[in-house]
């Protein structure tokens, strides 16, 4: 990689020797080498508590293939998150499918705003689950994740152990806030702004919800 020169004259050493690293640089770009001198990607697995575990290679994730962005879809819509990966160098798209079977529990939810524009970028939605052990998580919205990389617009929440029912509460662009009292979990919903309904992408009508509309 060149260094960056010390000095701006146009006389500098460090000048032209900077500018030939980058044409050298470019020349191995341009015959297929890797730009991070081939570095396989990480895989990190949250335990809790702060600490994290590298898992690259217990789940094939371990690539060389000078990946620039992960999205992340449920692809088969089986509760579980399926990576994509966009990378520099062949396969520009490569796709890693989640077969976990942890038995865990999840809820997701995709939103269309009414008010604003339709993909609801910049929606906030709180999940409370209650319980002994309440827990509360929060997801945004968003446009782009990485480099030339969008994320599915659904919202993903994991929920562990918990199978019962939670609290949604969701605020749109443009301010307005709606409420979902006793939604089922393990299920996809579709929400559309000022709408009572929750209504399932996969089955038919999952869930009858209580709207509590403020502005």
């Amino acid at each position: 990689m060149p260094l960056s020169p010390l000095h701006n004259s146009p006389l500098s050493t460090s000048v032209e020797n900077y500018r030939d690293a980058w044409r050298a640089a470019d020349d191995l770009l341009r015959q297929g080498a890797s730009w991070s001198g081939e570095e396989p990607n990480c895989c990190f697995l949250n335990l809790g508590g702060g600490s994290f575990a590298e898992i690259a290679p217990l789940w094939g994730a371990d690539l060389r293939d000078d990946s620039r962005a992960t999205a992340v879809s449920d692809w088969d819509l089986d509760g579980d998150l399926d990576l994509w990966l966009s990378n520099r160098t062949s396969p520009r798209v490569r796709f890693l499918q989640n077969r976990g079977t942890t038995g865990q529990n999840y809820l997701t939810l995709r939103l269309e705003a009414v008010h604003g524009n339709r993909d609801a970028i910049g929606s906030r939605i709180r999940l409370e689950t209650g319980g002994e052990q309440p827990q509360i998580l929060s997801r945004t919205v968003r446009a782009g994740e990485g480099y030339l990389t969008q994320s599915s617009k659904r919202q993903h929440f994991g929920l562990g152990s918990h199978g019962g029912d939670v609290t949604l509460t969701v605020w749109w662009p443009n301010g307005e806030r709606q409420t979902f009292e006793h939604v089922a979990t393990n299920r996809h919903y579709f929400l559309r702004q000022s709408e009572a309904l929750a209504t399932g992408e996969v089955t038919p009508i999952i869930a009858e919800l209580v709207d509590e509309v403020s502005p």
